[in-house]
């Protein structure tokens, strides 16, 4: 870790921090999680100097996309975002970053849409295959009113074939804007 760069965590909408302390706020995959993004960027901005920079990373969780078809992984996806819309989050949050953080007052705002793409047989396809293996198993409380277990069974199934044949898509954003002033 270079010598001139701290870590630090806080509560989003509140953060334990003067105004104009940091030369560059980040935020990556909590925003999805914000009943209230705005006021979550807003206290980004509230942080950081004039000058600089706010940036968010975040899922659009409707640009997740698995070849073959896997239709049980896809109704276990529509039923989480549909139960966070429910909880006041928003899944594809990734494509609200950039017009949030004009609204918030950033200037030079900038939006990189960010595609994971991997066949079965790239290195990187395990990990993110695994990944959602894990998240839909860990689903079962959370979704429990709209499936039953045998339904977040079969999705889990679906994931965890081995095949080769297999492609996964997924879809960020990275967005990125400055604090009006200077340095």
């Amino acid at each position: 870790v270079p010598s001139n760069l701290t870590y630090r965590h806080g509560q989003m909408l509140d953060l334990p921090f003067e105004d104009d302390t940091f030369d560059f706020v980040f935020s990556r995959f909590v925003l999805v999680h914000a009943t209230d993004p705005g006021a979550a960027i807003s206290e980004m901005v509230r942080v950081t100097k004039s000058g600089g920079t706010v940036a968010a990373y975040d899922m659009v969780h409707s640009g997740i996309w698995f070849s073959p078809l896997k239709p049980a992984f896809k109704e276990v996806l529509r039923a989480a975002m549909d139960t966070m819309r429910g909880y006041g989050m928003e899944p594809d949050q990734g494509l609200h970053l950039g017009p949030s953080m004009i609204r918030v007052g950033l200037t030079d705002v900038h939006v990189q849409p960010i595609p994971h793409g991997f066949l079965a047989s790239d290195p990187g396809y395990e990990e993110y295959r695994t990944n959602w293996i894990e998240t839909v198993a860990s689903l079962d409380e959370i979704l429990q009113d709209r499936f039953e277990l045998s339904q977040l069974e079969a999705a889990v199934a679906e994931l965890s074939d081995p095949s080769p044949d297999q492609g996964l898509l997924e879809t960020t954003v990275l967005a990125w804007g400055q604090k009006p002033g200077s340095i």
